[in-house]
């Protein structure tokens, strides 16, 4: 049993600010050393080290301490079926992973909501998991999934699109989706409709709101639509023959909740590479370190496309249409599936990619153009870069 005077000692330093530390030579680190000791720990093992005192609690808290350590640990969110092993209605669920493999979170599903987790779209405090006809989202915090409100207007959409975006000066949490329909419902060539849900940070669920079509035809999957700093982006659809600008990009506000009325301008065309009978070009759209991204992908036409080349074009101004290709990556023999999504430009210029294909995460190297494997995460679908932090769940963006 400690002495009386330690556990007195103990009790004293437990209701101390940081600032007021003791010197090493009391047995207790300096608030600059823990720091750093505890920023080199994943986020799991953080949680339960929060149970030691009141200074570890408030410090691993920190929203300063938490972005911190986010740039650090960058987690991975995704979809998993867990198998056969357990209660049938519980094989499913979400799961966060470090790129240590170590399982921050795991969140069953129930078998109603695994059938619309295909497409995730992740936010500091609420996750969407979105399919094309209805969506559910998740707050990770609470671990509580809501339903959205399926299309009930007139007519059925052939294809929908959802997209979840926060508005930075209110906090607040909307969904834009975007329907196509075939052309002899809407009386056009192809037909779309906008609409908008209002979602509280606590996760209320709203109604929808019809807001007006886009100014012109817009791509309508998952690859071809992002959220940044509250603005959606869309690429333009190919298959619309009036949109002649194919590399031009739609805006939608979820502020003011309006369309642009003119096209954003994409990569120079003249910096592009050209389409011909043996190649095909590619574009996509993407969020890499808060940044609105278009990928250009040059692949050889035949049985399976398989990415030759990788180019990532970053804004630097929307409205001047102002882009700089930071980084191109080639596809070597040795990467025999290609290059799939890029999720992260790590600290040290590395580019965190997820290949479907073959399940499995991996970081490609430009100096060396190698690409390195870091995990297999099997039997995962939807899988992301999760923007929010375990650790503080209010943290913004």
């Amino acid at each position: 049993m400690e002495p009386a005077l330690v556990r007195k000692a103990k009790r004293r330093a437990s209701s101390m600010p940081l600032s007021l530390w003791p010197a090493p030579t009391t047995g207790l680190l300096p608030t600059d050393i823990l720091h750093e000791v505890l920023l080199r720990l994943p986020a799991n093992v953080l949680c339960r080290l929060r149970l030691v005192c009141r200074q570890w609690r408030s410090l691993t808290s920190d929203p300063i301490f938490a972005r911190a350590h986010l740039l650090r640990h960058p987690v991975i969110v995704g979809c998993r079926n867990f198998g056969a092993n357990v209660d049938r209605d519980a094989r499913r669920g979400v799961q966060f992973v470090d790129l240590s493999g170590n399982i921050i979170k795991r969140i069953r599903m129930r078998r109603y909501h695994w059938d619309y987790g295909h497409n995730l779209s992740v936010k500091p405090s609420l996750q969407s998991a979105l399919t094309t006809k209805s969506g559910c989202l998740l707050n990770p915090s609470t671990g509580a999934f809501i339903v959205l409100p399926g299309y009930t207007a007139e007519g059925q959409p052939i294809m929908s699109l959802s997209l979840l975006g926060r508005i930075s000066s209110t906090g607040e949490y909307k969904v834009l989706r975007i329907h196509r329909f075939h052309r002899y419902i809407m009386g056009s060539e192809p037909g779309q409709t906008c609409e908008v849900m209002t979602v509280g940070d606590s996760g209320d669920d709203g109604r929808w709101m019809a807001r007006a079509s886009p100014p012109v035809n817009v791509a309508v999957t998952s690859l071809h639509g992002v959220v940044v700093n509250g603005v959606a982006y869309f690429l333009l659809d190919v298959c619309d023959p009036t949109n002649i600008k194919w590399d031009d990009i739609a805006s939608f506000n979820l502020d003011t909740e309006e369309w642009r009325s003119d096209t954003l301008r994409g990569p120079p065309k003249g910096l592009l590479p050209i389409a011909d009978e043996e190649t095909r070009i590619c574009l996509h759209l993407a969020k890499l370190n808060g940044c609105l991204v278009t990928i250009c992908r040059c692949n050889s036409r035949g049985l399976h496309y398989k990415d030759d080349s990788m180019d990532l074009w970053f804004s630097m101004d929307m409205n001047k249409g102002l882009w700089t290709k930071m980084y191109s990556l080639q596809c070597t023999p040795e990467l025999e599936h290609g290059l799939c999504s890029p999720l992260e430009v790590l600290n040290d210029e590395r580019i965190l990619l997820w290949q479907s294909s073959i399940q499995c995460l991996g970081v490609y190297d430009k100096k060396t153009n190698i690409l390195t494997d870091l995990m297999t995460l099997r039997n995962f679908s939807g899988v992301c870069l999760y923007e929010g932090s375990l650790l503080c769940p209010n943290l913004q963006d």
